[in-house]
Order: C-alpha cells, then sequence, then structure tokens
C-alpha cells in the first residue's frame, strides 16, 4: 500500500507499547548501535527543543519553531544522507543539524543564528560522516 493510498488517521507503528516488534512490521536493516545513536540524537533533538522553547516564552530568544514529534523523521533522513549529500535546513528541521554536529552547519553557528550573534555567519557546509 502507497502512503497516498493509507488512511491518514492510520498511524505506522514498528513496536508495541513493551518495545517488542509488531507483526507484520518492517525494521530496518540497521545494527543496534546505529538505532541507540538514533535515539540518542532524536532524545538530545527534544531536550534542546524544550530548553528553546522555555528560552523564547521567557523572551530570551526570538521566534522559534517548535519541533516536537519531528524527531523521529528529521534525524532518520539524516541518516539516510549519503557523504556527498548537502543539506539544507529549514522551518522546524534543527533536529537535522543539532545531533551530531558533523552534520550540516555546527551548533554554534545555528544557535549564534537564533540567539542574534553577529558573529554566527557560515555558508552551508557539506555533509560530511564517520559512517563506514
Amino acid at each position: 500500500m502507497s502512503t497516498l493510498q493509507r488512511d491518514p488517521d492510520d498511524r505506522v507503528q514498528v513496536l508495541d507499547e513493551d518495545g517488542r516488534v509488531r507483526d507484520g512490521a518492517t525494521v530496518p536493516d540497521l545494527d543496534e548501535e546505529t538505532f541507540v545513536e538514533m535515539y540518542r540524537e532524536m532524545k538530545l533533538a527534544r531536550r534542546f527543543d524544550e530548553r528553546a522553547v522555555s528560552l523564547q516564552r521567557q523572551g530570551r530568544m526570538g521566534t522559534y519553531p517548535p519541533l516536537s514529534g519531528q524527531e523521529g523523521a528529521q534525524v532518520g533522513s539524516v541518516h539516510a544522507l549519503e557523504d556527498d549529500d548537502w543539506l539544507f535546513p529549514s522551518y522546524r528541521e534543527h533536529a537535522a543539524i543539532t545531533p551530531p554536529a558533523r552534520r550540516g552547519p555546527r551548533n554554534s553557528e545555528t544557535n549564534g543564528r537564533r540567539f542574534s550573534v553577529t558573529s554566527a555567519t557560515a555558508p552551508p557546509r557539506r555533509v560530511t560522516s564517520t559512517r563506514g
């Protein structure tokens, strides 16, 4: 069934509530280390997002688009990139550049822009990876 044929109210779920693979679910062919790395990246992105939302609501930073609930799509997409691919993050896509710093702009560059630090300017960078 294609994505277009799927009922918008149906959700895709690989694991059940106890963390076991559901019957009929398709699991990506990744090693456990990669799954753990991706999970850590999603947790870091969520924590960053919570902190940034707090700062924005305190008036300590400008407009901030929350990403809560979109971490998996962003982290998974970044892990699918090839070494010579380019990454141009946009609105609500900071999970793609927050962890790890080897992909996309450095955290100091993007966070400097969020906090209006004028020295935080840099051109787009090529995606580099330590993946084998």
